[in-house]
């Protein structure tokens, strides 16, 4: 819909918007352009050869991509200035829409409202064997990324501890 609506591709427009916040977004693993970035994994700790996955090019606008963790930090720091109505890229509105404007579950995000008043949502990706969370505490101004190169229960319960910890620590 937004190809047609722009005139541009999805890939043109996500290099259009990293150019904008300085951020090099990628498209498929990390290691299909350089073998030297990081490998996925299987469950049982399989790596995956750099490849086109064309199992997940249809799903490419939600999960085919992929930045480094600073670049999507400085990703992650934009939607947080938009939530405040700091972003020059992103207004106050659209992203309490992407983020706030469903219950339940918005454009690509859960949320929920926690017992102190505080909204909280995030995103989880999974394109085979990497894993990856993002946490925003809207509110609070402030947000928490985990990365996982494997696709295991084992690693999504680790993140969900190394996220509760970070909270612990740094939240609320």
């Amino acid at each position: 819909m937004v190809e047609r609506a722009s005139g541009h591709s999805y890939r043109q427009l996500v290099d259009a918007l990293g150019r904008q916040l300085g951020v090099r977004f990628a498209f498929g693993a990390p290691n299909q352009s350089d073998t030297l970035q990081p490998w996925g994994h299987t469950a049982e700790l399989v790596p995956e050869p750099p490849g086109d996955d064309r199992t997940l090019s249809w799903l490419e606008s939600a999960g085919n991509i992929n930045a480094s963790l600073r670049d999507h930090a400085r990703f992650v720091q934009e939607l947080l200035r938009g939530l405040k109505g700091d972003s020059p890229l992103l207004p106050a509105p659209e992203c309490e829409d992407l983020f706030f404007g469903s219950p339940r579950f918005a454009l690509g995000w859960w949320w929920e409202v926690d017992e102190m008043g505080r909204r909280h949502a995030w995103h989880r990706g999974n394109p085979g064997t990497f894993l990856s969370v993002v946490h925003v505490h809207a509110d609070a101004d402030r947000a928490c990324i985990v990365f996982a190169n494997v696709q295991s229960d084992e690693a999504a319960e680790g993140m969900r501890l190394v996220y509760e910890r970070l909270n612990e620590r740094y939240g609320r």
